[in-house]
């Protein structure tokens, strides 16, 4: 009798422990940024033939991305795909740093951009849910003196 109870707790106490894989139907829809400070209308489209839209914007920047996604575990990662058009480039979520050089980057190199739009660059962003939240992983390598927090709800938010 005891062989059998304590067979039976190691199963429920295996099973209670796996780790849930997120489904992409979890991530497939719109998202609205909450994370920034600053009003803004940015909005992330994952679509569900595993690509996406980013629409990003505030008083004074404009910009868009598009890209295709994969789930890998419980997160899911976010590549843009390369632009053929001449735009300015902005990294998604590395912070600016002050070099004193200033160095502005195109999609093409050399061009001059016709308008005021960044292409938005994400190179395997990844991003997981919290909640109802879609929440930003900080790479590493990021240039960010403080944790730069980036989050996205099903409905917008907002700001006081």
């Amino acid at each position: 009798m005891t062989i059998k109870t304590l067979s039976l707790v190691v199963l429920i106490f295996s099973i209670s422990c796996k780790k849930t894989e997120s489904t992409p139907k979890n991530f497939v829809g719109t998202w609205y940024d909450t994370g920034f400070k600053a009003e803004n209308k940015t909005t992330l489209k994952i679509l569900d033939n595993n690509t996406f839209l980013y629409n990003g914007g505030s008083s004074d920047w404009t910009g868009f991305s598009n890209g295709s996604w994969k789930i890998i575990g419980d997160t899911i990662e976010l590549s843009s795909t390369k632009m053929e058009d001449c735009y300015n480039v902005s990294p998604f979520s590395d912070c600016n740093s002050s070099d004193g050089k200033n160095k502005v980057t195109t999609t093409i190199p050399g061009c001059t951009p016709d308008i005021d739009v960044s292409f938005v660059v994400l190179n395997k962003e990844k991003f997981y849910m919290r909640n109802d939240s879609l929440i930003h992983k900080s790479k590493v390598n990021s240039k960010c003196t403080d944790k730069l927090k980036i989050s996205f709800a099903r409905t917008p938010k907002s700001k006081k």
